[in-house]
């Protein structure tokens, strides 16, 4: 370990010029009562802070990190003794001394790090999902004790041009990302920021984006998100079936008690003997029993279109069953249920592009419009990240099947949807969309490097 003498600068201080340096700061303090010199500090925390931030947003051409923190794909060197003094969370982290394994680096960049701990970030998050960003704001705010860079990871936007891009999906699961990042790394200020501004949002965004924000707020304690969500799914028209499916059982049994206390459940179906029905429908659909559901369909004289059935299959179901449910071709492909939403609609939410494709072989109108008067096309845009492929293989996986359903949905609002659609496997679909990724990127490549050429290769699926 190198040693550092501290005995010259000990020994300057009798010096003349240091001298009056102490003079002139003594009298700063005498004559303007010690303002001047609680300025000059505030300066130096300043000065320290950006210092300390230029380790991790400007590193020089020496590498002083000791370990790398990796995150959806990307390796983020760090500084052990300034996160462990910062925070709790990562001083229990690095005092277990564990190397975690992680994605495979570069050549080059192997030996670089291959004496550092490394840690995955997504083992320590149990629930939710802490991206590049939102790590990167955190980390920020430790190095420099300041909030940086919240605007820029929030000025995400959907690929559908009309959308404002105030609360459209990947604007508010970025908030979400950084409400968790906040609440598992213990940053008071940053949970603050995250959770107001998601309790803007719930007004604002569609009622099944609540359904997620309530789980996140839930998990990590938001409280007054959480009253806030509890109360706008309470009084609206979500059926208590998407409760149960879709929701843990504490929010589900939060948002009946409040449900009894207003006196809906009556405006829900909940207590019905045609709900009562249906649910019978629908555990027979879990089972991916069609006979059975046949036989509970005479028996109550329902009809699948009145059990909403498809509507169900589409939210739930696996696509063998929805294609079998289909198959008995007695239902109206565009049935709409109590919320106004055709199967399609539905089906879009869930982003399924097996099940949007047999939809549209089906007859299922494209152009049918939600009760707010959005198309398919515009939910699937909304719901659609305009991102590169970076990240984890997951997050690239789920990327693709998004603008597989917007590409799928584009060719059904031509002219005739049906010939120029044909259904086709999903990982063809996958591949046929990294092809025209691959070449994007190729271009761009050539462009950027002349005569340099990259060879882009498909990741295995």
């Amino acid at each position: 370990m190198a040693h550092l003498s501290l005995s010259p600068p000990l020994q300057a201080i009798h010096s003349p010029a240091l001298a009056v340096s102490c003079c002139t700061c003594s009298a700063v303090v005498g004559n303007e009562g010690g303002s001047s010199l609680i300025g000059v500090e505030h300066e130096a925390m300043q000065k320290l802070g950006l210092d300390l931030e230029g380790l991790l947003t400007s590193p020089s051409e020496i590498d002083y990190s000791d370990a790398v923190i990796n995150v959806d794909g990307i390796s983020v060197p760090v500084h052990r003794c300034i996160l462990a003094a910062r925070s709790s969370f990562f001083r229990s982290v690095f005092s277990t001394r564990e190397a975690d394994s992680c994605s495979p680096l570069p050549e080059e960049r192997k030996e670089s790090v291959s004496s550092k701990h490394q840690f995955d970030l997504s083992r320590f998050v149990t629930s939710g999902r802490i991206g590049y960003k939102p790590l990167m704001i955190v980390l920020r705010y430790l190095y420099g004790g300041k909030l940086k860079g919240v605007d820029e990871a929030c000025s995400v936007s959907c690929i559908e041009p009309s959308c404002s891009h105030i609360c459209c999906w990947p604007v508010v699961d970025t908030y979400l990302e950084l409400l968790c990042a906040s609440s598992v790394f213990d940053i008071l200020e940053l949970k603050i920021i995250a959770q107001q501004h998601l309790l803007d949002m719930v007004e604002k965004v569609q009622v099944e984006d609540v359904l997620q924000i309530v789980v996140a707020a839930w998990r990590h304690g938001a409280t007054e998100l959480h009253e806030l969500c509890i109360q706008a799914l309470a009084s609206s028209n979500i059926e208590a079936i998407t409760f149960e499916k879709r929701l843990p059982k504490e929010i589900d049994h939060e948002i009946f008690a409040l449900r009894v206390k207003l006196a809906l459940l009556e405006s829900t179906y909940s207590n019905s003997l045609q709900e009562k029905q249906c649910r019978r429908v629908y555990k027979a659909l879990d089972s991916d029993d069609i006979e059975l559901v046949q036989l509970l369909l005479k028996e109550s004289r329902l009809t699948i279109d009145s059990a909403y059935a498809l509507h169900y299959a589409a939210a739930y179901c696996d696509k063998k069953t929805m294609a079998e449910l289909l198959d008995l071709g007695v239902a109206d492909i565009n049935f709409r249920d109590r919320r106004g939403y055709t199967v399609l609609h539905v089906a879009t939410m869930r982003r399924d592009p097996e099940i949007i494709g047999s939809l549209l072989e089906k007859g299922a109108n494209p152009l049918d419009l939600t009760p707010d008067g959005q198309t398919a096309l515009q939910i699937a845009k909304k719901i659609t990240r305009n991102s590169d492929l970076n990240g984890r293989m997951e997050v690239r996986e789920d990327h693709l099947r998004d603008k597989i359903c917007v590409e799928i949905l584009e060719q059904a609002d031509k002219e005739n949807p049906l010939s120029v659609f044909p259904v086709v496997d999903e990982r063809q679909l996958f591949m046929r969309l990294l092809y025209l990724e691959n070449r994007v990127i190729f271009m761009e490549a050539n462009t950027c490097w002349g005569t340099t050429t990259t060879v882009i290769k498909p990741w295995r699926l």
